[in-house]
């Protein structure tokens, strides 16, 4: 479900990351990225492929606005600002439609999979998964909170408590890391994606980019786990930094396992698929700040050559 409003966006302004509110509760900080009415757009935002003109964007957000005949908004990030908005009504909508759904797929054998990006976002996704689980208890359930941005202590306690897997969106570190530290502050950058904890407390944390959002190139990301720096440079929780290892396994066995898919790929093993990889350095012998800069120069797909530099 998308919801949309316009907020008075000069005409040809263009935008990067648009056109998904995040699950609120009663405020409007659950996209992660701190206040958002009354936000400052920045001056430019960096072009990227996902951009759109703003006066478009108006204008649909404007009728699906009224279509929903309510106050609803959206935030849009670049790579030096965060416009972001949310909606009251949107909470108890969105949580009387979502659990019973959740609830349903869950008791029907599917794997659950909400978005939920800050803490409040992260929270109402847990409260579906929670309400399914505690309908339906399943030990081996795998459900899913994509993106997971702001994992608080609090959160992450009950994410290991209910079993989650943390579908972190890993990308945004890089990509857009300048945009929540200039938002949320550095301080707050400590539990923005925080894998040492996460698999500290073992708790099954698999990175992704969110392409189109971000770049599909997982090797900036892979590198940005384990340096903890934005693509400008800057750092983004230090703290949190994890190991080429461990980051590597957030990309390959944990993304299969995630998925059921363990027995099958993730890992180069007897009787699993010959997908993989041959690389022009080894990202466990460069600087770290390195990793980024890793190449392909064969891409192997069930044992036959489909690339080659």
């Amino acid at each position: 479900m998308m919801f949309g409003g316009g907020n008075g966006l000069e005409q040809g302004t263009e935008l990067d990351a648009v056109l998904r509110p995040d699950l609120l509760r009663g405020d409007f900080t659950g996209n992660g990225l701190g206040s958002g009415v009354g936000a400052k757009i920045p001056e430019a935002v960096p072009r990227s492929p996902n951009q759109v003109r703003a006066e478009t964007l108006r204008q649909s957000l404007a009728q699906l606005s009224a279509e929903q005949n309510s106050n609803v908004v959206f935030y849009a990030g670049g790579a030096k600002g965060i416009l972001g908005m949310g909606s009251r009504w949107a909470n108890w909508q969105m949580a009387e439609e979502l659990i019973p759904r959740v609830v349903a797929a869950h008791k029907a054998g599917l794997r659950v999979c909400v978005e939920g990006l800050g803490d409040c976002g992260i929270d109402f996704a847990l409260d579906a998964i929670e309400a399914a689980l505690t309908a339906h208890p399943k030990k081996d359930h795998r459900s899913r909170v994509e993106h997971c941005c702001y994992v608080t202590p609090k959160i992450l306690e009950r994410i290991k408590r209910l079993g989650v897997v943390d579908s972190s969106a890993t990308g945004f570190m890089y990509s857009l890391g300048d945009a929540y530290i200039d938002n949320r502050g550095e301080k707050a950058m400590r539990w923005m994606f925080p894998h040492r904890s996460l698999i500290d407390k073992g708790v099954a944390a698999p990175g992704h980019s969110d392409a189109p959002i971000c770049s599909t190139n997982p090797w900036e990301i892979i590198g940005t786990l384990v340096t903890r720096r934005t693509d400008t440079g800057r750092p983004i929780g230090l703290e949190e930094a994890i190991t080429v290892e461990e980051a590597l396994r957030a990309y390959t066995t944990l993304g299969a396992w995630v998925g059921f898919e363990e027995n099958l790929k993730g890992s180069l093993e007897p009787g699993k698929l010959a997908d993989f990889a041959v690389l022009r350095q080894d990202p466990f012998a460069v600087a770290p700040e390195k990793i980024k800069d890793t190449q392909v120069d064969m891409t192997f797909v069930g044992g036959e050559v489909k690339y080659q530099a």
